[in-house]
C-alpha cells in the first residue's frame, strides 16, 4: 500500500458533506462521481483493499472514462439515484 492510497483513503474518510440533496429521496449522503482512470488504479494489480471498501460503500464512485452532457455529476448512497450534470 502507497502514499497514494493513503492520500485517497484520508481524503474520503475526512471529506465534509458535499452540502447536495438527492432531488428523489432528499438524502444528503451524496458522492460525487468520479470519471476518468484514477491514478490509484495500476493495471493488472489489485485495488487496495480500504479503496475498494470504499467503493463497496459508494464513498468513491466510478463514471468510467467516457464523459457526456448527460453524465451524471452525484450519487445518492440511501437510494442510488444518479443525477445532476457534470460540467464538459
Amino acid at each position: 500500500m502507497g502514499w497514494i492510497e493513503d492520500d485517497v483513503v484520508n481524503r474520503v474518510i475526512n471529506a465534509k458533506p458535499l452540502g447536495i440533496v438527492c432531488n428523489k429521496c432528499g438524502s444528503e449522503e451524496i458522492t460525487e462521481i468520479s470519471y476518468g482512470l484514477p491514478g490509484w488504479i495500476i493495471v493488472d494489480e489489485p485495488i487496495d483493499p480500504r479503496i475498494q471498501s470504499l467503493i463497496d460503500e459508494s464513498r468513491i464512485v466510478l463514471g468510467g472514462c467516457v464523459i457526456s452532457e448527460d453524465s451524471p455529476k452525484y450519487f445518492c448512497r440511501k437510494c442510488k439515484n444518479k443525477f445532476g450534470k457534470v460540467d464538459i
